[in-house]
């Protein structure tokens, strides 16, 4: 399944990629922006890991879902 890119003039929507990490991590481990999420990564490491899983469970929807 491919997942596709959606732009306009203002915004860019793609699918999140290895050079995202430094970005995620800085994203959901701020105490400004975890306080509206329901996940946070304590350490870069666990950063990878969740965004290998992501990575995994896009590659797995078409089998679970049809």
């Amino acid at each position: 399944m491919t997942h596709p890119t959606l732009k306009t003039q203002r915004l860019t929507l793609r699918p999140v990629e290895a050079a995202d990490q430094l970005m995620v991590f800085k994203g959901y481990s701020h105490p400004d922006v975890i306080k509206y999420f329901d996940i946070t990564y304590s350490t870069y490491t666990s950063t990878n890991q969740q965004m290998e899983c992501y990575k995994l469970m896009l590659k797995m929807a078409p089998v679970m879902f049809g």
